[in-house]
């Protein structure tokens, strides 16, 4: 459950660290 609660700000941390980067 916790798992698919993260996902979308898994995604959009990920979004951000790609554009930081």
């Amino acid at each position: 459950m916790a798992m698919r609660s993260l996902q979308p700000q898994v995604k959009a941390i990920q979004k951000q660290y790609a554009g930081d980067q």
